[in-house]
C-alpha cells in the first residue's frame, strides 16, 4: 500500500496531470508525455515531476517500463480524476511572447505583466486553469517547429500579443481550438483591443476647464497602426480647441522637443503638450525645465501608458488598460468554450484619463 507523503502541491500536480491525459484522450497502455514535457508545461522543477509520477506509479494509475518510458495503466475517467468524482477544470493555454528571463527586460515591461496581470486574475474569477507557457516567436523558422514547442494544447489558447497568433491562428482555426488575442489596436476577429476615445475626450475637457485651448502632440509615426492621432484630433475638435499641432517623432522627441523649446512655444501659443508615450513625455518635463518653460503653469503635460515611472513624477496621462484587455480577452475566451464557438467579435476596453500635477494647475476644477 502507497504511504500518502505528497504535499498539497504534488496533489495539485496530480490532478493537473490527470486532466491532461483525459483531454489528450489516453487510454491504458498508451505512453504518457516524458518528464520535459510536465517540467515546462506546469513550470515545476523535475524533483517535483518526478515525485508526482512516482506517486501515481505506485497508486496504480500509470506504469514505468525500463528503456520504454511511463504508460497510463489504467484508465482514467471523463471528469479528469482516477477513481474520484469532480468537475474537470477548463485549462486554457495562456502564450507569453517571451523568453522566462526577458519578461523585465523590454522597454516597456508593464505592459507585457498587466496584461499578464489581468489575465490571471481573470482566470481565477472564472474558474478557469491556466498553462503558462513563454514562447519566444522568433527562435522558430517554421510553423511546425512553433506548435511542435507549444503542443498539446487544453481547451483553449490566450495570445498575450499578436507575434504569436500571426504565425499559428490559422493553424488554430483549422482545428476548431478557440483562442483569444490582445489586440490593441487592430481590429480583428476574437481579438480584445483599446477604446481610446474616452480618455482622449476627458483629457481635452479637463484641458478646456483649465483654459488649454492651444495643444501640441508628440506623435508617432500617423500612418502606422499604433498612432494615437486619430483620436487626439477628434478630442481637441470636441472640446471646441484648436487642432493640435502635431510633430513626428521616430525612437526620440528630442528634435521636436528643441524645436518647440527654441521657438515654437512662444511663436504658436502652445499651452498644452501631449504625447504619444510617458516616457517622451518624461523627457519633454526634463527638457522644458531645463528651458525655464513652468510646468504646469506654461505648458500643461500629458503622457500616455500610465508607466510606473509616470506617478513616481507626478505626470498627467492616459492610462491604457493593459490588464483590462488581459482580462477582456480571458472573458471573451471563457465564453467561447461555454457555448462551443471558435469565433467572437472584436471588443474594446476603455482607456482612462489619470489627472496629475503636470495637468493640474491652481484653481483647476479636477482635483
Amino acid at each position: 500500500m502507497m504511504t500518502k507523503t505528497l504535499t498539497s502541491k504534488h496533489e495539485q500536480l496530480r490532478e493537473l496531470i490527470l486532466d491532461e491525459i483525459q483531454r489528450l484522450g489516453l487510454k491504458p497502455g498508451d505512453r504518457v508525455p516524458s518528464r520535459p514535457f510536465w517540467r515546462r508545461r506546469l513550470e515545476v522543477s523535475n524533483d517535483t515531476v518526478d515525485r508526482a509520477l512516482r506517486g501515481m506509479i505506485e497508486e496504480g494509475v500509470l506504469t514505468a517500463r525500463a528503456g520504454s518510458g511511463t504508460f497510463l495503466r489504467r484508465a482514467v475517467p471523463a471528469n479528469g480524476s482516477a477513481g474520484e468524482t469532480s468537475r474537470r477544470t477548463k485549462v486554457i493555454d495562456v502564450l507569453v511572447p517571451r523568453e522566462r528571463e526577458q519578461l523585465h527586460e523590454s522597454s516597456s515591461p508593464h505592459v507585457l505583466l498587466g496584461r499578464l496581470e489581468g489575465a490571471t486574475e481573470a482566470c481565477r474569477r472564472l474558474g478557469l486553469g491556466t498553462a503558462l507557457q513563454f514562447v519566444n516567436p522568433y527562435r522558430f523558422m517554421t510553423l511546425e517547429e512553433l506548435l511542435q514547442a507549444v503542443e498539446p494544447l487544453h481547451d483553449g489558447v490566450l495570445f498575450l500579443n499578436e507575434d504569436l497568433s500571426n504565425r499559428m491562428e490559422g493553424a488554430l482555426r483549422g482545428r476548431r481550438v478557440p483562442y483569444a488575442i490582445v489586440s490593441p489596436y487592430r481590429e480583428r476577429v476574437n481579438g480584445v483591443g483599446f477604446d481610446l476615445a474616452p480618455a482622449y475626450r476627458a483629457a481635452f475637457a479637463h484641458l478646456k476647464r483649465i483654459g488649454r485651448r492651444n495643444a501640441a502632440y508628440l506623435s508617432n509615426d500617423p500612418s502606422g497602426a499604433h498612432s494615437h492621432l486619430p483620436w487626439v484630433e477628434a478630442a481637441a475638435a470636441e472640446a471646441g480647441a484648436k487642432p493640435p499641432r502635431a510633430y513626428w517623432c521616430v525612437e526620440s522627441p528630442r528634435a521636436a522637443l528643441e524645436r518647440l523649446v527654441a521657438h515654437d512655444l512662444q511663436a504658436y501659443g502652445i499651452d498644452a503638450l501631449l504625447c504619444r508615450t510617458d516616457r517622451w513625455a518624461l523627457q519633454a518635463l526634463d527638457h522644458l525645465t531645463r528651458a525655464g518653460v513652468k510646468v504646469p503653469e506654461d505648458v500643461a503635460l500629458i503622457g500616455c501608458d500610465d508607466a510606473p515611472e509616470a506617478a513616481q513624477a507626478g505626470l498627467a496621462t492616459v492610462r491604457l488598460p493593459f490588464g483590462g484587455t488581459g482580462a477582456g480577452a480571458v472573458e471573451q475566451l471563457a465564453e467561447m468554450l461555454a457555448e462551443g464557438r471558435c469565433e467572437a467579435a472584436y471588443r474594446r476596453v476603455a482607456a482612462e484619463f489619470v489627472v496629475r500635477g503636470s495637468a493640474q494647475v491652481e484653481g483647476g476644477s479636477d482635483a
